[in-house]
């Protein structure tokens, strides 16, 4: 139960975006494994109102050398934990790793208007909108950067 898990998406990646991990298999007494064979499981669990939920579980490729690379796509965004399991027993050296699931960037058909201002309204007065900027799997953007801006005609 000491391998390493390694690469680009290590901590996390945005909605929609293919992630990429690096499992280097060791041995009990953490010397990195030089031949393939070992099959592993990789998923993305987290709580949506308290219910668990869990991503379509990773693809695991063996690389015939020790190594195997992971791809995984999630289009929920939120904060997740990382299972890696061998044989159902957690392999990394703390059973769970935290991977950060971001909203992707803002999809205008997927974005959403609330309030009275909906509805209609007087001319020259304020009405209540909210506008909700989110990504094409219905995620909120929880931080803008750039231009961002909405046209309400």
């Amino acid at each position: 139960p000491h391998c390493t898990v390694t690469g680009p998406s290590a901590s996390g990646v945005t909605a929609g975006a293919p992630g990429s991990l690096l499992i280097t298999a060791r041995d009990w007494y953490s010397n990195a494994l030089e031949a393939g064979g070992v099959s592993f499981s990789v998923r993305l669990s987290t709580l949506v109102h308290g219910v668990p939920t869990y991503q379509p579980d990773g693809t695991v490729v063996d690389n015939s050398n020790g190594t195997y690379s992971v791809s995984l796509a999630p289009t929920l965004a939120g904060v997740y934990v990382l299972e890696v399991t061998r044989s159902s027993v957690h392999v990394l050296d703390f059973p769970n790793l935290a991977w950060i699931v971001s909203p992707a960037s803002v999809h205008a058909p997927a974005c959403t208007a609330a309030g009275e201002g909906t509805r209609g309204g007087v001319v020259n007065t304020a009405i209540p909108l909210t506008l909700e900027a989110r990504d094409r799997f219905g995620n909120l953007a929880t931080s803008l950067t750039g231009a961002s801006a909405f046209a309400v005609s």
